[in-house]
């Protein structure tokens, strides 16, 4: 779908999915990056808000398995701005202040 499509911010969110299976962090990262770059400019307007959330909710994830959590944590607050109902956005936010919480470095702060 990428090769006819290459700039679909679904499919570059489909294929940072495929990443997430298999466990490719950076890859993960990098392809909902694009997809949020290309959100605003290829997706229907009844879809842009989504799919950027989408892609904004894919790099937060990626950036947990790589221990960027402040960084996640940032974009999946944007990412609630666009999908205010998201579940996955909140769950998320509840799991980074978990690890916060059993981290020893964050106990001393």
């Amino acid at each position: 779908a990428l090769q006819l499509s290459p700039y679909n911010p679904q499919f570059l969110s489909e294929r940072g999915h495929i990443h997430q299976m298999r466990k490719e962090w950076p890859e993960m990262l990098q392809s909902n990056l694009s997809a949020q770059e290309f959100a605003p400019l290829a997706s229907p307007d009844d879809r842009r808000d989504m799919e950027h959330a989408r892609a904004l909710r894919g790099q937060g994830f990626a950036l947990i398995e790589l221990n960027r959590l402040e960084e996640a944590e940032n974009l999946f607050r944007d990412s609630l701005k666009l999908d205010p109902g998201s579940k996955m956005a909140q769950n998320e936010l509840v799991y980074i202040r978990n690890l916060r919480s059993k981290s020893p470095q964050n106990k001393k702060k």
